[in-house]
């Protein structure tokens, strides 16, 4: 498993599910369509005290801010209990 980042912000979209948000410097290199390729279609969310979560991947977007540096969100589901997705938490990948 490869980590993708950790997760910054958590915002609601009524009707189509949770955008998961954060950085990973380590991909800041990388384009938008290997990240999206890293992040692929499954995600693991490792919340702390051994607790992890497989969620199926929505779809993924990938910005560049102004310092060009990738903001990574991963859009899932909104039958993921939202109290899984604490920010700090670790996202992992394939």
């Amino acid at each position: 498993m490869k980590e993708i980042m950790t997760i910054a912000d958590v915002l609601e979209f009524p009707g189509r599910g949770y955008a998961i948000g954060g950085v990973n410097p380590s991909l800041d290199e990388r384009s938008a369509d290997e990240i999206r390729a890293l992040v692929g279609d499954e995600i693991e969310v490792h919340a702390g005290r051994g607790d992890v979560y497989r969620v199926r991947v929505v779809d993924v977007q990938v910005t560049n801010s102004i310092a060009d540096k990738k903001n990574i969100f991963v859009l899932v589901p909104m039958d993921v209990d939202k109290s899984r997705l604490r920010v700090g938490a670790k996202v992992l990948a394939e």
